[in-house]
C-alpha cells in the first residue's frame, strides 16, 4: 500500500504542470483547470510530497493544510463525476480510472474526509455495475415445446358453407438467439412442428368428421421481452409467421366440397420464461392474426 502511495503521488504530481498537460485530452476543462491549480498554488506542499516520493516515508495530514486537501479532494471528485457521466465502459479512458485510484489512495493516508471519499467510491462502483448489466450479450437456445394450435377449413355444399377448425396437438423443436442484458431480451427463432388434429361438422344433410389427420410445418419468429428477475427471466411479446401442411379427405357426399385456408398464417402472441442457470420452463398464448383461432405451448430449453 505504501508503495502504490508513493507511485501515485510521484505520477500525479512529480512533474507539475506537466500532469495537466498529460491530462488535457481527457479531462472536461473545469477539471483541467483544477490541476492546474493544484499544481500552482502548493509549492510547499509539493515540496513535501516530493521528499516523501524520495525517501520512501510516509505521509502526515497534519502537515498539508485543508485548503491543499479540499482541493485534491475536489479534483478527485471531479473525475468520479466524469466518470458517472460515461455510457459505455468503452468511453472511459485508463489514465483516468488511474487517476482515480492514485487520488482515492492520497486521500485515504491524509484521512481527509474520509466518508465522502468511500461514498463517491461506492457510488462510481455502481455505475460500472450499471455499464455492465446494459451490455447487450449474444446467447443461443435450443427447444422443445407441447403446442396446441387451430387450422381452418371450409365446408361448401349446394344450399350453404361452413367454417370449421381442426383442433391440433403436438410438439415443436426448434433454436434460436438472443440479444439480451440485463433489462430487455430480443430473439428470433426458427422451429419445425409436427402433429395431428381432428375435424368435425354435422349439418342437416352431412356427417363430416376427421380425425388424427396429421400436420406439420414451421414456424419463425422475433421476440421482445422485459427482464423481470435477477435470474433473467422474462416476459415478453412475440410475432410469428408459421407454414402448415395438413390434408383434409373430401366429402364423399355429392355436391360437398372441403376448401382449406392458406397455409401460411400469423400469430402474435404473449409468452413467459422463468430461468434457472442455463435451463428455462416457457409458457405462450395468443391468436392468429386476421383468424378466430388460438395457439398456446408450454415446453423447455437451454441457453449456451
Amino acid at each position: 500500500m505504501k508503495r502504490l502511495l508513493i507511485i501515485a503521488i510521484s505520477c500525479l504530481l512529480l512533474n507539475g504542470i506537466g500532469f495537466a498537460r498529460a491530462q488535457t485530452a481527457t479531462l472536461e476543462k473545469s477539471l483541467v483547470e483544477q490541476v492546474k491549480e493544484f499544481n500552482k498554488s502548493f509549492p510547499i506542499e509539493l515540496k513535501k510530497l516530493k521528499i516523501a516520493v524520495r525517501e520512501g516515508s510516509g505521509l502526515n495530514s497534519n502537515e498539508f493544510t485543508d485548503d491543499y486537501k479540499k482541493l485534491l479532494f475536489d479534483i478527485y471528485l471531479g473525475y468520479n463525476s466524469k466518470i458517472a457521466k460515461s455510457k459505455s465502459n468503452e468511453e472511459i479512458a485508463k489514465k483516468d480510472e488511474d487517476a482515480i485510484r492514485f487520488l482515492k489512495s492520497v486521500l485515504e493516508k491524509l484521512e481527509y474526509r474520509e466518508t465522502e471519499v468511500d461514498q463517491a467510491s461506492e457510488e462510481l462502483k455502481a455505475h460500472y455495475v450499471y455499464l455492465e448489466a446494459k451490455k447487450y450479450r449474444l446467447k443461443k437456445k435450443a427447444f422443445l415445446d407441447f403446442v396446441s394450435w387451430q387450422t381452418q377449413a371450409t365446408l361448401s355444399g349446394p344450399f350453404e358453407k361452413t367454417a370449421l377448425l381442426a383442433n391440433n396437438l403436438g410438439y415443436q423443436a426448434g433454436f434460436g438467439f438472443n440479444l439480451e442484458n440485463s433489462f430487455w431480451s430480443f430473439g428470433t427463432e426458427l422451429a419445425g412442428l409436427f402433429g395431428s388434429g381432428g375435424i368435425s361438422s354435422i349439418t342437416g344433410l352431412i356427417d363430416y368428421q376427421q380425425s388424427s389427420v396429421p400436420v406439420f410445418g414451421g414456424r419463425i419468429s422475433l421476440s421482445g421481452a422485459w427482464v423481470v428477475s435477477s435470474s433473467g427471466s422474462l416476459l415478453g411479446i412475440r410475432t410469428s409467421a408459421q407454414y402448415f401442411k395438413q390434408t383434409l379427405t373430401t366429402p364423399s357426399t355429392a355436391g360437398y366440397s372441403i376448401q382449406q385456408d392458406k397455409a401460411l398464417s400469423f400469430t402474435a402472441t404473449l409468452f413467459t420464461q422463468w430461468r434457472y442457470d442455463r435451463y428455462y420452463f416457457e409458457t405462450e398464448f395468443g391468436r392468429y392474426i386476421a383468424r378466430p383461432s388460438t395457439i398456446w405451448s408450454m415446453g423447455l430449453g437451454m441457453l449456451f
